[in-house]
């Protein structure tokens, strides 16, 4: 199959340019497929790396390493797959389009098959897409998949994160069970953004009989059926360890690799340890 490269600034710097990738980016197969048939069997997508005179409209550039002259035909099946205006990019050879892509700071953006949304369960997310080392990559890519949820509450909401979907241990198990119990339709009762703090000390109260915590990760996106969960510390990781069927390893660094191809080191990733219940809105 076609090897299709997606290229992509960080999403705070371009926000509409980070999310205009996506497109293509969750196409990827249907895209390389018809592009085997004409024979390309490598291309460059990125953002329009430079305006040009008169100003285009275009979303994207295209580079064929090994057949530029491809590249119209490249550009004319991304507007059939996603509506979006294409062009071949002026650079001429591909040092000349990775020089391009250095300047604009575009990387590599990473695709991950959809996940099978089952609940109940746990899952381990990582933000590829933010913060200092946006280069990281899962060390096994193909255990990974793309989370993307509706969850509920007085305000329905999207979450969308690359993620190792973990079953739940037997403790695990009893965890989920409890936090469905105590906290289906948490929302309905009419609260609004977030709970107020004696709903949080409630929620805290039955992590503590698992031996887990929820100190910092309340803050980011406590919802219906989705249960932040601490796992920075050494501490609260062995515990969360411990909710899992899956072996994890020593160190959530563990699972990540950085431009060099090392562990990533404590804080050097944004992680999401996430107890999904099947109460959130499907």
């Amino acid at each position: 199959m076609s090897l299709i490269r997606i290229w992509g600034g960080h999403r705070e710097s371009d926000w509409n340019s980070y999310w205009r990738t996506n497109e293509p980016l969750l196409l990827q197969p249907q895209l390389a497929k018809t592009l085997e048939t004409y024979g390309v069997t490598e291309v460059d997508i990125s953002p329009a790396l430079r305006p040009r005179a008169p100003v285009s409209l275009d979303d994207f550039e295209v580079f064929v390493p090994d057949s530029p002259s491809d590249a119209p035909l490249v550009c004319h099946e991304i507007e059939e797959l996603t509506g979006r205006r294409a062009r071949p990019t002026a650079a001429e050879s591909g040092d000349a389009f990775r020089a391009l892509a250095a300047e604009r700071l575009l990387y590599l953006r990473q695709r991950f098959e959809p996940w099978d949304e089952k609940l109940p369960r746990f899952i381990l997310g990582v933000d590829f897409d933010s913060g200092r080392h946006v280069r990281m990559r899962p060390a096994e890519p193909e255990k990974w998949r793309l989370v993307d949820h509706m969850v509920g509450g007085w305000n329905e909401e999207r979450r969308v994160l690359p993620s190792l979907l973990i079953d739940p241990s037997e403790k695990g198990a009893g965890l989920l069970s409890e936090l469905k119990k105590e906290f289906d339709d948490w929302y309905s009762k009419g609260f609004r953004g977030h709970p107020p703090l004696n709903e949080i000390f409630q929620y805290r109260r039955v992590l503590e009989r698992y031996g887990v915590d929820c100190n910092e990760s309340y803050r980011f996106h406590l919802d219906d059926g989705w249960f932040p969960i601490d796992m920075e510390q050494d501490r609260d990781w062995n515990a969360v360890r411990e909710l899992c069927a899956m072996p994890l390893p020593a160190a959530p660094g563990d699972l990540l690799r950085n431009e060099n191809d090392q562990h990533v080191k404590p804080y050097g990733a944004n992680y999401s340890f996430v107890a999904l219940t099947d109460n959130s809105v499907d």
